[in-house]
C-alpha cells in the first residue's frame, strides 16, 4: 500500500470581483447596458490593465497587477448569490505584503473604474421598469468607456460603486491529500454504465 501524499501550495494572493454589472443601478445612480460593459472590458484589456488603489495611487506591477479580465457568459450562482450574465469580472494578484494584509483584513472590498465615459441623463420609471432589471432609480446611463489615458485604471477600493464585494480570495489553497487506490485483485473488474 502506498503512503498518503500531502501537498501544500504557497499563498496565491489573488482576488476576483465584479468591475461592472450590467442593467443594475450603482450607488452613483448610474447604469450601463451589457453591450457597454463588454466594450468597457475590451477597451480596458487592450489599452490599460492598470491597477490603482482608492483612485489615488497608481500601482506598479511590483505591488499588484490584473491577471484576468473577462465577461461572464451566463448567469452564475456563487455562494448563494446570482452573478448576472454580462458582468465584467477581474482578478488581481496582490504582490505587496502590506496591501495583501489589508485585503485579508477586509479593508479593501472590491473594484471601481476610473476612466473617461459618456454620461446620458435618464429618467428611470418605477423600480424594475427600466432597461430590464434596475435595483433602484437610475438617473444616468454610462457608455463609451475609454481607458486610453495615462491615469485610467481599475482601482481596488474600500467599497465598489456596484456594491459587489470580493467574490473569491485565493489566500492559500486547501491542503490536498491524495489517498491511494486499493490495488485491483485478480478477477476484479469495473463496470461501465
Amino acid at each position: 500500500m502506498e503512503k498518503t501524499v500531502t501537498k501544500k501550495n504557497e499563498e496565491l494572493r489573488e482576488i476576483t470581483s465584479a468591475v461592472l454589472v450590467p442593467g443594475v443601478c450603482d450607488w452613483h445612480e448610474e447604469t450601463y447596458t451589457e453591450e457597454e460593459v463588454l466594450k468597457a472590458e475590451r477597451n480596458f484589456s487592450k489599452y490599460c490593465k492598470k491597477a490603482n488603489l482608492q483612485h489615488e495611487h497608481q500601482l506598479d506591477e511590483s505591488m499588484a497587477e490584473f491577471t484576468e479580465s473577462y465577461i461572464l457568459p451566463n448567469d452564475m450562482i456563487h455562494e448563494g448569490r446570482v452573478i448576472k450574465k454580462g458582468t465584467w469580472l477581474a482578478t488581481m494578484k496582490v504582490k505587496s505584503d502590506a496591501l495583501w494584509d489589508a485585503v485579508k483584513e477586509g479593508t479593501f472590498k472590491g473594484f471601481s473604474i476610473g476612466c473617461k465615459v459618456k454620461v446620458e441623463q435618464i429618467v428611470a420609471k418605477a423600480r424594475g421598469n427600466y432597461e430590464g432589471d434596475l435595483d433602484m432609480k437610475a438617473t444616468k446611463r454610462l457608455s463609451d468607456f475609454n481607458f486610453k489615458d495615462d491615469f485610467c485604471h481599475v482601482a481596488l477600493v474600500t467599497e465598489g460603486a456596484n456594491g459587489s464585494d470580493i467574490l473569491v480570495m485565493k489566500a492559500k489553497e486547501q491542503e490536498h491529500k491524495q489517498t491511494p487506490k486499493e490495488p485491483k485483485t485478480k478477477g476484479s473488474h469495473e463496470s461501465v454504465n
